[in-house]
């Protein structure tokens, strides 16, 4: 699908506002670790707001370790929307960024968001290492914690 074109200064309708791009909020972040997944508790946060322009989908999300949370283990991934695959070729590339906000004792730790080489998963890591955030790095997780992100990419919608 073409991006719509648009005149400098131009006053929009609510129809080309709408060719801006749409808000989809039906996908709800997940979070899984490769070994075994983590069980984010009881009253985890899990908000998500997905933005389309044209073929460009651009992804927040942010996940919160609820009560009596289990961390799992492994490196630590966010599945993409279903209903908006990443365009063949984009794999393995640094996408966006990220936060993990913890909550005892208070400290942030800034990520890089990266999608995985199949083209599924968002994943994480350290800006400071490199290393691939888990279940134990750069913190053992704990109830509060968040794990925040941004990550923006094209899509082909499955054609």
């Amino acid at each position: 699908m073409p991006s719509p074109q648009f005149l400098a200064g131009q006053q929009l309708s609510a129809a080309q506002l709408q060719q801006l791009g749409d808000s989809d909020s039906t996908w709800i972040p997940t979070l899984e670790g490769q070994t075994t997944n983590p069980d984010l508790g009881g009253s985890p946060v899990q908000w998500s707001m997905v933005h389309l322009n044209g073929e460009e989908v651009d992804l927040w999300f942010a996940l919160q370790f609820g009560s009596s949370s289990d961390p799992g283990e492994g490196a630590y991934q966010v599945p993409l929307p279903a209903a908006y695959p990443i365009m063949a070729g984009f794999y393995d590339t640094g996408f966006g960024q990220g936060r993990i906000l913890e909550a005892s004792p208070v400290a942030v730790v800034t990520t890089w968001v990266s999608i995985d080489v199949g083209g599924q998963f968002l994943y994480f890591r350290n800006q400071a290492d490199a290393t691939l955030i888990t279940h134990a790095n750069p913190q053992s997780w704990d109830d509060g914690d968040w794990l925040l992100g941004h990550a923006t990419y094209l899509t082909d919608f499955g054609v």
